[in-house]
């Protein structure tokens, strides 16, 4: 699925993707420039933004240019609902993680509700469903100073059968003209959609979105590993019922734009979240990981962070294939690319 029509993770990257995730929704990668109170819901240039304090952090562009009540987010708040941001501003709908507002190249800022303001709502009778709040923020993966725990060794359990898996997607490649931070498994021999897909961390469900593609449902998934490491599922076709309880608090959408889960909702390693899996006639599920604990390789070559500086989550991916079991990180590697024009060519796996 292109990220760019779908940091945080995460916020929460991260990807977006993701996708760290404890209470954490969306970090972008630069200091804040401190917390920005919105106390009505607005539109800017038709996007959500519900009441609530915002995290806002600037890049390429000073904080006082930004902040207050003569800056620039102030006077975005202030324009109608469906009037166009003043040239050259533009909103980064593609961009994963929390809202982003960009002027050029390397200059802008981003936004992140930090504290939602919900309003009340009366209940009646015993909900066993979880407790969500819904919220317009894209999928952002955030850095992470101080896990909850170790990250176990391996770090991930397998969440596939890899009997039947065919092919893999490489991370941290070029697909279909856009960057893909995240990679995933191919069932081309597959007659149905019946695939397992289960937890490979432990950790908490931070943001998630059910959206129309294709004429199908799909589901995508994003978390935040108890140690640090975040992690994501998409096109997920058919979720168990604890899954399923959690996604349908949200409308169905016609974008990859997620909700915020709050609070975040535990899942254990190992846990059955899905069992179909893509499109019909088309059998494959996306899985990112992001480890938010410290930037990847990649991120250190000043040309390729200067490229990618849009989607901070692509500084945090991390080559997954090399981080399952060892027989089965083996077995991964010895299988074909899905992707018949870039093949096997990984910024992350080398």
């Amino acid at each position: 699925m292109s990220r760019r029509i779908a940091k945080g993770l995460l916020i929460a990257l991260v990807f977006n993707f993701a996708f760290s995730y404890s209470t954490i929704a969306a970090g972008p990668q630069t200091p804040s420039c401190g917390n920005f109170k919105v106390s009505t819901n607005e539109l800017i240039a038709g996007v959500k933004f519900p009441k609530g304090s915002y995290q806002i952090n600037a890049f390429g562009i000073s904080c006082t240019k930004v902040m207050g009540s003569k800056g620039l987010f102030a006077q975005f708040l202030k324009l109608k609902d469906k009037d166009p941001l003043p040239k050259p501003w533009r909103y980064l709908a593609e961009a994963i993680g929390a809202p982003k507002f960009s002027s050029s190249a390397g200059v802008g800022f981003r936004v992140q509700l930090i504290t939602p303001i919900s309003t009340p709502t009366s209940q009646s009778g015993n909900n066993s469903q979880p407790s969500v709040k819904p919220s317009s923020q894209p999928q952002t993966p955030s850095p992470i100073n101080s896990p909850k725990e170790s990250c176990p060794t391996p770090l991930l359990q397998t969440p596939v059968d890899l009997s039947k898996v065919t092919s893999i997607l490489y991370p941290g490649q070029e697909r279909g003209g856009n960057y893909k931070a995240h990679g995933g498994f191919g069932f081309d021999k597959a007659t149905d959609n019946l695939v397992t897909v289960k937890i490979p961390l432990n950790g908490k469900i931070t943001r998630v979105v059910r959206y129309r593609q294709m004429g199908e449902i799909q589901y995508l998934f994003e978390f935040e590993g108890n140690c640090g490491v975040s992690f994501r599922f998409d096109h997920l076709r058919k979720l168990t019922a604890k899954f399923e309880a959690v996604v349908s608090a949200f409308p169905i959408k016609e974008d990859t734009r997620t909700d915020l889960v709050s609070p975040p909702v535990a899942v254990m390693v190992g846990e059955l979240i899905a069992t179909e899996v893509g499109f019909l006639n088309n059998v494959f599920v996306d899985f990112g990981v992001y480890d938010m604990r410290q930037k990847n390789e990649a991120s250190k070559n000043p040309t390729w962070a200067s490229a990618h500086s849009q989607f901070p989550a692509d500084s945090y991916g991390i080559c997954w294939l090399n981080s399952l079991p060892q027989a089965d990180s083996v077995a991964v590697n010895l299988l074909p690319s899905r992707d018949g024009k870039n093949g096997k060519t990984s910024d992350y796996c080398k």
